[in-house]
C-alpha cells in the first residue's frame, strides 16, 4: 500500500503556535522535523494498512468524518478490534499497535503526539484480529 494522501496537516508546537505543514511532502516532513506537539491532519483512507504503527509514549485520537472503517489493536496482552463510529473520537492507546481496516473508503482525522516517535512494522509481523 501507498500511503493515502493527506490533504491538510497543521503542527500545534508547545509553545501554542500553529505551523501549515506542506501536504505534498507530509510523509518526509514529520519523521524529520516533529519531535512534539501534536500534528492534526485529515485525508482520505482507501485502503487496508499494509502496516502497523504505534505511539510509545502518546494517545493518539482518530476521528472517522465518512466511510466505513475498523481499527485492528495489539497492546502486547490481546488483539482487538474496534468500528469506528462517524464523528465520535477513538483513543488508540499510547503503546498500542494499531492499523486502519478499511470496509468503504472513508475521510479520517488525526491528532498525533509528537509524530517523529511513530514506529512501524509489516502487517505479517503482526496478527489481525
Amino acid at each position: 500500500m501507498t500511503e493515502d494522501t493527506v490533504r491538510s496537516a497543521l503542527h500545534l508546537t508547545p509553545d501554542g503556535a500553529s505551523v501549515d505543514i506542506d501536504s505534498d511532502h507530509f510523509w518526509n516532513h514529520r519523521a524529520a522535523d516533529l519531535t512534539d506537539g501534536i500534528v492534526i491532519c485529515e485525508g482520505p483512507q482507501t485502503v487496508t494498512w499494509d502496516r502497523w504503527e504505534r505511539h510509545p509514549d502518546d494517545d493518539e485520537i482518530a476521528v472517522l468524518l465518512s466511510g466505513a472503517v475498523e481499527v485492528d489493536l495489539d497492546d502486547g496482552q490481546r488483539t482487538w478490534r474496534v468500528g469506528l463510529k462517524a464523528h465520535t473520537p477513538q483513543i488508540i492507546p499510547a503503546g498500542a499497535w494499531h492499523r486502519l481496516h478499511i470496509h468503504e473508503s472513508a475521510q479520517m482525522l488525526f491528532a498525533t503526539p509528537r509524530p517523529s516517535r511513530t514506529q512501524q512494522r509489516d502487517a505479517a509481523s503482526r496478527t489481525a484480529p
